[in-house]
């Protein structure tokens, strides 16, 4: 034994050893959670920073990562990841200046989408209407802002079809419209900025679906299909695509202008098979192809001028006033809310149109005026 008591050779633990031991751990753990939370925290500072800043919140954390009953998400936050991670690519970022996609916060860019794989970019007319030069952000393709030509506009729907000089973009899959139900998921996405891993995402449910009607120039009321949705629109997402669960376009992002007619807790996105009709005109625009009537006819005279249009002698089957219903006999009185007096009136009115666009013709038939609508479309 040794001259504390202890037996030679028996290991021996001392208990204020021990504790201090113990303390060292413990100490250790802190350290490390202190600063494994830190650097957590200082991450979400720092990001919580960049986007305030410029007045944003993180709309793809808040709105996308709730598992409750009562919030509109997707099954699960990765497959909503997923969804717009797939989706991003086919926004685009808009403005009239190379220099605003710098700063979101100046409120002079918008969204926009690929439609084509030859460049043809579709977004909201009012955001561009003015505009000198128009330039496009492609995030996809990890390009500078390049300019773009503006082919074809729609002033009631408040769209514009944009084209780039970029081949083999990326094009986005269409959904079936007939499979969309009230009260299905969607996905609002936009990318004002246009750069990758940097969308803006709000997610709500189809509230209805149905024919929107707006007024044109000449105050006549023009219709097109859309969806309703609680999806919170804003100016980081219009002019962007709403997207069904399997992260399919079912329609584009309606401008303020058209989304200040309904309520505030109302989004509104144009049916994507009217954007692919618009497209298609913008494809004519550009190829010099000009629309049709199929009309033979000749000027009625009247020397007390009660009754002055054009008499329709003859319309062409399959043409434009032939599916509208116009008839032999029929005396065209009005064309796109304009009075018609002589056949060069109607020639003159169909040059401010394009194909597949729709307007109004005014008729008289058996001693009754009737409306009907023609849509025009190029010589068959």
């Amino acid at each position: 034994m040794d001259q504390d008591g202890n037996e030679i050779g028996k290991i021996t633990f001392k208990k204020h050893g021990k504790r201090r031991q113990i303390h060292r751990a413990i100490k250790l753990i802190i350290i490390v959670g202190v600063a494994f939370i830190s650097g957590a925290c200082g991450a979400s500072y720092v990001i919580d920073i960049k986007l305030s800043a410029n007045g944003i919140t993180n709309k793809l954390f808040s709105d996308l990562s709730s598992d409750t009953e009562d919030d509109k998400t997707l099954n699960k936050p990765t497959d909503q990841k997923s969804i717009i991670d797939e989706i991003s690519p086919y926004v685009v970022g808009i403005s009239t200046s190379r220099e605003n996609f710098t700063d979101i916060g100046t409120g002079k860019i918008t969204s926009g989408v690929i439609m084509d794989s030859e460049g043809y970019i579709i977004t909201n007319y009012s955001s561009v209407e003015k505009a000198v030069d128009i330039y496009v952000k492609i995030a996809s393709q990890g390009m500078k802002p390049i300019k773009s030509k503006l082919l074809y506009y729609n002033k009631v729907m408040d769209v514009a079809v944009l084209k780039v000089d970029v081949m083999g973009l990326p094009v986005i899959k269409l959904g079936d419209i007939s499979k969309v139900n009230i009260g299905d998921k969607v996905i609002a996405v936009g990318n004002p900025l246009g750069e990758e891993n940097s969308p803006f995402a709000t997610q709500g449910i189809v509230s209805s679906y149905s024919k929107i009607t707006m007024k044109d120039e000449t105050g006549n009321n023009i219709e097109y299909k859309g969806f309703k949705t609680d999806a919170k629109i804003n100016q980081y997402n219009r002019g962007g695509l709403l997207c069904n669960e399997n992260g399919e376009a079912i329609g584009i992002i309606a401008s303020n202008a058209i989304q200040g007619s309904f309520s505030d807790n109302i989004g509104i996105a144009i049916d994507i098979r009217e954007i692919s009709e618009v497209i298609t005109k913008s494809k004519s625009v550009e190829s010099g192809e000009k629309p049709v009537l199929g009309l033979k006819g000749g000027e009625i005279k009247s020397n007390n001028k009660s009754m002055e249009g054009v008499y329709v002698q003859e319309v062409a089957k399959d043409q434009p006033l032939y599916n509208a219903g116009v008839k032999p006999t029929d005396v065209i009185l009005e064309f796109a809310g304009k009075k018609v007096r002589q056949f060069s009136d109607l020639t003159s009115i169909l040059k401010g149109y394009n194909i597949g666009d729709e307007v109004g013709v005014k008729v008289w038939r058996n001693g009754e005026c009737m409306n009907l609508k023609v849509r025009l479309t190029e010589k068959k």
